[in-house]
């Protein structure tokens, strides 16, 4: 099948734990952006290739990535801790009937009484064990079934204009100096009987008259000294006032400016493809995804559309059985699914990958009034033995139907139900059989 669009981008499977601070690469050479996370959930800094800009929009920080991402790391932390101490001693095995085994360094199984020593003193984290493999099995049926639990309303993402700070540092208000101490007066003493001693008194008065002198001269020192550091003082307190008006002067031309970017941010992003392309490429990125998903796509500014083809994920990376706690939560029942079971789910899955990335496109994309995803599969093409690519099922969706969900119950939502409300191309048989279509094309 040729490529009907010209961007494509890779979808890597996998629930983004980093809730704290990460980055955002766009495109060669531009800087690093940082996300962090606050009251409304993550928002990330992204710089627009060439401008020198940067953006700020809403990632994945939904409820229902917030419970996966910590489920994740609790299960990870859990396993890590029975490794570090536990294992030690013992290793859980588990068959493929579900049975916990546990076995010694040497590989032998355990004894009866050690093994209930086991769970009676590793009881969490032995659970926290038993949780992961009944996930493994399972897999990641939640994000699967319910990929679009995530899905934001229209305009709800829309990028904002991220400014750059001023990092020019203000100027620093000088001290005045300290000005010395004043030098002391001296004061002639005379005692009664400094009179009658022979040559005392006159030597007193001679020292007394030298030191007079000297204070004289200290004192005019003193008074210069003062007078240069006042005069110091007011030439750096001049220039501390020129350097004060020249940062105020500077704050507001970068303040101007950066109105001026985000006038032209904003504008960009209404008419800009290129950039709309880099933001919507970015947002993709950063998605709690299942499996590897391929997506081209192109964006239409005239008729205000976007078109997806994707490549959806086959049925067989549907997990094929499933698995539940069994007695006193110490083993597993481990199921094999239906062949009909495996085809609804995989419905319901590729149903809500389309309803997803419908979401992603009209909550980040001011302007856009109808998004057009197509999705199609490899078959099997038995009269000529090859794999072909075939198109599943095909929905143009117009925002103000796509308002109409209830984004704050979408535990409520079947996404195929949800998909024939807008305009569908699919057929599919009520046990999950879908026959080819044939994609919906780009509007005149």
């Amino acid at each position: 099948m040729a490529f009907r669009f010209r961007n494509t981008i890779r979808l890597a499977p996998g629930i983004r734990l980093n809730l704290g601070k990460r980055g955002i690469s766009v495109s060669a050479g531009v800087r690093g952006a940082s996300v962090t996370l606050g009251k409304n959930g993550l928002w990330g800094n992204v710089g627009v290739p060439g401008t020198g800009m940067s953006y700020r929009t809403r990632l994945s920080g939904s409820p229902s990535h917030q419970r996966r991402a910590a489920r994740t790391q609790q299960r990870q932390n859990a396993q890590s801790r029975l490794e570090s101490d536990a294992l030690a001693s013992f290793r859980p095995q588990l068959d493929e009937k579900g049975q916990v085994s546990l076995v010694g360094q040497s590989g032998q199984p355990l004894p009866p009484v050690q093994c209930q020593q086991v769970w009676s003193e590793y009881a969490d984290r032995m659970a926290s064990w038993l949780e992961s493999e009944m996930d493994s099995i399972n897999g990641d049926m939640d994000l699967l079934l319910n990929i679009h639990h995530d899905i934001v309303p229209p305009d709800s993402a829309i990028p904002d204009y991220e400014p750059e700070p001023f990092t020019e540092p203000a100027p620093i208000k000088p001290e005045r100096e300290r000005r010395p101490t004043r030098p002391v007066k001296p004061e002639l003493k005379l005692r009664l009987w400094d009179r009658f001693i022979p040559g005392r008194q006159q030597r007193l008065l001679q020292a007394h008259e030298q030191a007079h002198t000297q204070w004289q001269f200290d004192l005019e020192l003193w008074k210069n000294a003062c007078l240069q550091i006042d005069k110091t003082y007011e030439q750096q307190h001049q220039q501390y006032e020129q350097q004060v008006a020249e940062w105020n002067y500077a704050w507001a031309a970068h303040q101007q400016q950066e109105e001026q970017q985000a006038d032209a941010f904003h504008d960009q992003l209404d008419k800009d493809q290129s950039l709309i392309v880099e933001i919507l490429t970015a947002e993709l990125n950063e998605l709690d995804w299942p499996r590897e998903t391929v997506v081209d796509f192109d964006i239409d500014l005239n008729t205000r559309a976007v078109y997806l083809d994707v490549d959806l994920p086959e049925i067989e990376d549907i997990p094929a059985r499933m698995a539940r706690y069994g007695a006193r939560n110490r083993r597993l029942l481990i199921k094999q699914k239906s062949g009909r079971q495996l085809r609804e789910e995989y419905a319901q899955h590729i149903h809500g990958v389309v309803l997803r990335l419908t979401g992603v496109v009209l909550a980040l994309i001011p302007g856009v009034e109808r998004v057009v995803v197509s999705g199609y599969s490899q078959r099997l093409d038995e009269g000529t033995g090859h794999i072909n690519d075939e198109y599943l099922l095909s929905v143009q969706v117009d925002k103000n139907d796509f308002a109409q969900l209830n984004f704050e119950q979408l535990e409520q939502v079947d996404p195929i139900a949800a998909l024939e409300r807008f305009d569908l191309l699919r057929e599919m048989t009520k046990t999950g059989i879908f026959r080819p279509v044939e994609p919906i094309e780009l509007l005149a």
